[in-house]
């Protein structure tokens, strides 16, 4: 006959004692492991010795103690705490040199004047890991200080020069991004070189026309200036295009310049243009590559009509697509909270105007 042993809750009073798993000290661990696991789960009320790393100790300060199994689980619940030693504070006050704290203990630092903690914290925290922001004094540079500064081979300021001021500010560092990279387009073999020595800055996006038959690298039609110069590399290889075309898509308040077909062989090019009163926006050529056109131009709007009633515009002339236009509410009328601001400009051909309210 086998004897089977179940762990079953015990209950005593209104309570059940529930039994304890194994406990999973971090950064230490039970005396006597090996031997005592197989006797896990336990009942409440069992206790057993263990120990803790380096750098850790006991909530009693010792590097060994005794864990206990109890209605809430084991006590103690972090077994093992870091102990962090404060350092010697250079630019700073000394009366916390050497002093042993424990994990969750926090101490505030005192720096001699001009110096201070990152971040103008005033306190550090020892924790899991130690010190929490480590403690040391650095030099306060005051807002409002300025500094001339220079950049590398192949970078500029972004005022377009080799050398500039950075300036402290409330915000942090001004300008955020001191140099950015110089890139050179270059002449590109099968494709049209309208851009060809044209200098773009780190972040500048430029669209690259390939002739008929070729294309960027995974057809993509555009190249960005980054701080490691161009990606992708502008170049046009040869497209493997065997896939015809249907008719080219339909674009708003414009149209191709050729009737269109209701099939087009592969690398066959289209040309948009706009009605009166549009201007046209990306490339007015569009490529049939593996049965999909290439991405079609927009035509938006070269003026608008200002809206008459409650509004009046500071310029005399009609604003066109992508112009600042200023308002004025006129005589009599105020712009609430709510309203669009009286300075706007225009995106993708739309206009929002502001609501002025007659006053009381």
């Amino acid at each position: 006959m086998t004897l089977k042993l179940f762990c079953c809750p015990i209950k005593i009073g209104n309570k059940q004692k529930i039994p304890c798993d194994y406990p999973d000290i971090e950064h230490g661990g039970l005396y006597y492991e090996s031997m005592r696991r197989p006797y896990f789960p336990v009942p409440v009320g069992k206790y057993f010795s263990y120990y803790c790393d380096e750098h850790f100790e006991t909530p009693s300060g010792s590097y060994w103690d005794y864990i206990h199994c109890t209605q809430d689980e084991w006590s103690p619940a972090v077994p093992c705490l870091r102990k962090c030693y404060f350092p010697y504070l250079e630019n700073g006050y000394n009366e916390n040199d050497g002093r042993k704290f424990v994990q969750g203990n926090s101490i505030e630092v005192a720096c001699h004047p001009g110096y201070g903690l990152p971040n103008e914290q005033t306190t550090v925290t020892c924790t899991e890991n130690g010190w929490s922001p480590p403690p040391r004094c650095i030099y306060v540079i005051p807002v409002g200080k300025y500094f001339s500064y220079y950049c590398d081979e192949h970078f500029e300021t972004p005022s377009g020069s080799y050398w500039d001021y950075i300036h402290c500010t409330q915000d942090g560092w001004s300008p955020a991004v001191l140099c950015l990279r110089k890139c050179y387009f270059p002449y590109l073999e099968n494709g049209y070189n309208e851009n060809n020595g044209t200098k773009f800055v780190q972040g500048n996006a430029v669209e690259v026309a390939c002739h008929p038959g070729y294309s960027l690298p995974k057809e993509q039609t555009t190249v960005t200036c980054t701080e490691n110069g161009w990606s992708p590399t502008p170049r046009c290889i040869r497209v493997n295009s065997t896939r015809k075309c249907g008719p080219p898509p339909p674009i708003d308040n414009g149209d191709t310049t050729s009737f269109p077909l209701s099939v087009y062989a592969p690398d066959s090019s289209v040309e948009y243009q706009c009605q009166k009163f549009y201007q046209l926006e990306g490339n007015k050529q569009v490529t049939c590559r593996n049965g999909q056109w290439s991405e079609p131009p927009k035509c938006l709007r070269k003026y608008f009509n200002i809206h008459p009633g409650k509004i009046s515009m500071y310029s005399r002339s009609r604003p066109r697509t992508g112009e600042p236009v200023e308002f004025v509410c006129r005589s009599g009328y105020y712009l609430p909270s709510n309203s669009h601001p009286l300075r706007t400009t225009c995106q993708d051909g739309k206009l929002e105007y502001p609501t002025c309210v007659k006053k009381y």
